[in-house]
């Protein structure tokens, strides 16, 4: 078996390392498809199987016409396509998410479904607890299923439905409006250097530094 295996994540390419070094005394042939963060310029002719794990680039339709690919995705299927799933996830008050693994067709994280892993959402957990969250999960995901898939198993995926929604790669709005009486205590605050205000929210404190002192 040949496999073209894509990344754009450091914990991709140690996937990619750790699956290559573990297969190394197989009949399997593993190709790392463009340089650690780059964008695939030639795809090769002849493969038989296409991974994307947390690929940022969309895969050319004829690929995936021609040949098996399956996808990594970091979030749950069907109803969170797209990008910057872990921020609408707690902006929309979602109680759950996960991770899933599916077949890729010509459209954007619509094949079908291998397997989705869903996990709850605490009340206390940022947009950055949650991927590190889904990055565990989609690792162990990968080893488990990149075995079989390299063992010559026949998987079956299932049809998505239809409940689900794709979030459009956008940039994102980062600030946050303070009303009058919060911007005066945020200055009364602050000395540069030495103190800085605080805001508790679910038992973290954030400390608010301004950008130039970043």
């Amino acid at each position: 078996m040949k496999i073209l295996y894509c990344s754009t994540t450091r914990l991709g390419e140690e996937l990619y390392e750790e699956l290559f070094w573990g297969l190394s005394d197989q009949k399997c042939v593993i190709e790392f498809g463009h340089d650690y963060n780059e964008e695939i310029k030639k795809y090769p002719e002849d493969y038989d199987l296409g991974v994307s794990f947390l690929y940022t680039h969309k895969i050319p339709a004829e690929q995936i016409q021609n040949h098996i690919w399956i996808n990594f995705h970091p979030g749950p299927l069907p109803e969170m396509r797209g990008r910057n799933l872990a921020y609408h996830a707690i902006m929309e008050g979602r109680k759950e998410f996960g991770a899933t693994l599916h077949y890729m067709d010509a459209d954007y994280d619509t094949g079908d479904i291998i397997e989705c892993r869903r996990f709850p959402i605490f009340e206390n957990e940022t947009a950055g607890d949650l991927v590190q969250r889904t990055h565990k999960v989609l690792a162990e995901m990968f080893r488990e299923w990149m075995a079989r898939f390299i063992a010559g198993e026949k998987i079956i995926g299932m049809s998505q439905s239809c409940n689900s929604f794709y979030y459009r790669k956008e940039k994102i709005d980062e600030m946050i409006e303070l009303q009058p009486d919060q911007i005066r205590k945020l200055r009364a605050l602050t000395v540069a250097g030495k103190y800085y205000a605080k805001v508790e929210v679910d038992g973290k404190i954030y400390k608010i530094v301004p950008e130039d002192e970043l």
